[in-house]
């Protein structure tokens, strides 16, 4: 698909080796538009995107600190430099897609619309929420963040209706737009092994945080190992809980039937959903994850909390299953259910045609040409 307009510029905090996956499909559905795109990015987006030679990478430096002033004051320097950039290196870029960190950058906001810059701010999770959850003592500043950018943003993308009524965002209706960046290799990320092939494993895979769910899943495998000890389950990811992980299976002594694997390339995940039964994502809060449609596409069902999109991605026992609650009894429970759900080869094949008619890049282009060339003009 040849790109037709100018260019784009794509604004993100900097980012973990989460964060690279979503980066990579924002990049790609741009470039399919644009014949020059412009990223403000840092840390392993920066690392991901340096070599590059059609994308223009501007780094942001970031750096662990204590103390909440300290925090505030990085913080500040950190959109003061992302603000600078947008009206000096970039200054000719006209559309800024306000990517994930995006919703909290209020100084480059400002600056942008002081330069009569056209704003698309992307919804990726729910960051004012998740540092409430984290009890972090900024979580209200980032709430006047996130107002003030709602309000001056030209265009919200939220990935489905779900996530707009759990955010109130009744009030901007007029300028939401429901699509995503997500995108799901359908060549790679396919079925290699029917589940009937397969080992009783349930996997996770993503960040290892209290966010998404990791000790009441942890408390959780406990008791169905209870009921069934032919299940098994596999840790995958890395993040701020990965040391509680560790101790916890060796002081219990749960390595008869819990394995951690650490973080796994993306270049591994579709062999690596193949060797799964279920993937379990029990998160508090969510966007909109990619690897739950990278699991479907491997004809992996999945188990998630309906949270954010998941509830508008999954139907409960058609093409995956979604829990009522994240108490390690109700994650226990839906694991058993779904494990011996006896159509969950047709939940399976659902799965994988739910992500190949939604989620190929061009359909997602497609969606997104539409909102930027009605912006360009």
């Amino acid at each position: 698909m040849e790109p037709t307009l100018d260019g784009i510029g794509i604004l993100t905090q900097p980012l973990g080796k989460a964060g690279v996956t979503p980066l990579s499909n924002i990049t790609k559905i741009v470039s399919s538009i644009y014949q020059r795109v412009c990223v403000i990015t840092g840390d392993e987006g920066y690392r991901y995107l340096q070599n590059d030679n059609n994308i223009e990478v501007a780094n942001i430096e970031s750096r662990p600190v204590c103390g909440e002033l300290r925090r505030i004051v990085v913080n500040c320097f950190q959109q003061a430099r992302m603000a600078l950039l947008i009206v000096t290196r970039f200054r000719d870029i006209r559309i800024w897609i306000f990517f994930i960190g995006g919703e909290s950058a209020m100084l480059p906001m400002l600056v942008s619309k002081v330069f009569r810059k056209r704003v698309v701010l992307v919804l990726a999770g729910f960051p004012s929420k998740i540092v409430r959850i984290h009890d972090d003592p900024l979580s209200g500043f980032l709430e006047i963040a996130s107002r003030i950018n709602l309000s001056l943003s030209n265009s919200i993308v939220a990935y489905s209706k779900n996530v707009a009524k759990e955010r109130n965002l009744g009030k901007h209706s007029r300028k939401i737009e429901f699509l995503g960046e997500h995108i799901v290799d359908v060549s790679c990320f396919k079925p290699e092994r029917k589940l009937a092939d397969r080992e009783r494993i349930v996997g996770y895979v993503g960040n290892l945080s209290v966010i998404k769910g990791i000790p009441n899943l942890m408390k959780a495998m406990s008791i169905v190992h209870e009921e069934d000890d032919g299940v098994k389950f596999i840790i995958a990811g890395e993040g701020e809980l990965e040391k509680y992980i560790l101790e916890l299976i060796s002081d219990l002594k749960l390595s008869s039937y819990v394995s951690f694997s650490g973080w796994i390339p993306h270049d591994r995940l579709a062999e690596h959903f193949n060797r799964l039964r279920l993937v379990v994502l029990p998160s508090l809060t969510e966007g909109l994850p990619n690897v739950m449609l990278e699991a479907m596409g491997c004809g992996t069902p999945v188990l998630a909390c309906s949270v954010s999109a998941i509830p508008d991605i999954i139907r409960d026992r058609e093409n995956g299953f979604l829990l009522k609650s994240d108490s390690p009894e109700c994650i226990a429970k839906n694991i058993k259910i779904a494990l011996d759900y006896p159509q969950i080869d047709l939940v399976a094949a659902e799965a994988r045609t739910y992500v190949v008619e939604r989620f190929e890049l061009k359909k997602v282009v497609e969606r997104w040409k539409h909102l930027l060339k009605r912006m360009d003009q």
